[in-house]
């Protein structure tokens, strides 16, 4: 007697297309996947596909934010690790998600791409949050004027690490020794206060209480 496969629901169906097409990100941009060749990955009609995802833009869209939710993972800050610890070590899985993903990484980092736009200001938001959690945890006063140089160093990191995969002369730990510098340079030029800024070098090294 033969066991009959079991059927797949919606919700593992709509997974199923999704961890499929997830695979093309890896060879191909996410403007120039389509629905059809999704579809035809996935042993499904592209009517089905519509019908999960509405449309082709909801389609990318649900792919930038499979991309996303790799990134944030690898990124997401481990509170059992020093402050110093935590940065440092987001910024090593970052740079290692996007050497070894670098088509994935531009389907949610590009700014110009109208199906990841709002998936990529998600990523932003997640990321200036840790960061500037990490901060309050040090109880710097998080001003308006930390706030923007956060943004602005997310945004510089952002860029260098696209312009490294264009031309990477630099080793992983020199970009991320770059990078790290960058951000406490751009912290200490903002409080303005030498006896703060050494406060917070030894807050950085503190292991944060449970």
């Amino acid at each position: 007697m033969t066991t009959q496969p079991r059927r797949l629901t919606p919700g593992d169906r709509r997974r199923q297309i999704l961890d499929t097409a997830r695979q093309l990100l890896d060879v191909k941009h996410l403007g120039k996947i389509t629905v059809e060749e999704a579809a035809r990955l996935a042993g499904v009609s592209p009517g089905l596909v519509f019908h999960y995802f509405g449309s082709q833009i909801g389609f990318r869209r649900a792919l930038a934010e499979e991309a996303a939710r790799e990134l944030l993972a690898q990124m997401k800050p481990d509170p059992a690790l020093s402050h110093v610890d935590q940065l440092r070590g987001g910024l090593e899985r970052f740079i290692e998600w996007v050497e070894e993903h670098p088509r994935l990484y531009v389907a949610v980092a590009s700014n110009g791409n109208p199906d990841a736009r709002e998936v990529h200001d998600t990523i932003l938001n997640t990321v200036s949050s840790w960061i500037i959690g990490i901060a309050a945890d040090m109880d710097v006063n998080v001003t308006s004027r930390i706030e923007l140089a956060v943004s602005g160093w997310i945004a510089f990191t952002e860029k260098v690490a696209q312009n490294w995969l264009a031309d990477p002369r630099l080793t992983r730990d020199e970009l991320a020794d770059l990078c790290e510098k960058t951000l406490y340079q751009g912290l200490q030029v903002v409080l303005d206060d030498p006896r703060e800024w050494r406060r917070v070098k030894d807050a950085l090294d503190v292991t944060p209480e449970p």
